[in-house]
């Protein structure tokens, strides 16, 4: 005995295109009656500890990159306002010690005796 012929063992594309076609509505809006779920639903909530389960790593990862964009960013800031704070610090001693200077000279100049 031998094995059937191939094309006995696969649908013709025509036979392929009048299922298609047959089965497709041509209707654009929604059935009215409900359509039942073809798996049972659960009556009982999920608990908490699921989504723990399934979630846990993603939601640890998200808070510590969180945390650590944060602490980053905060220690570039506070680096940047020293600076700054280091430079208006400098300036004013600049500042300060040429108006002694004027100060002192002026002083000197004045000072009958000398």
């Amino acid at each position: 005995m031998g094995l059937p012929a191939r094309s006995q063992l696969l649908p013709s594309t025509r036979q392929i295109t009048a299922r298609v076609w047959s089965s497709r509505t041509l209707t654009t809006t929604r059935p009215l009656r409900q359509i039942e779920p073809r798996y049972p639903v659960d009556t009982q909530p999920e608990k908490p500890i699921n989504f723990y389960k399934t979630h846990g790593r993603a939601f640890f990862k998200a808070i510590t990159l969180a945390f650590l964009t944060y602490q980053i960013a905060y220690w570039a800031w506070l680096t940047l306002e020293t600076e700054e704070v280091m430079d208006q610090k400098k300036r004013e001693i600049k500042s300060l010690e040429s108006e002694v200077r004027l100060l002192d000279d002026s002083r000197k100049s004045h000072r009958p005796g000398t």
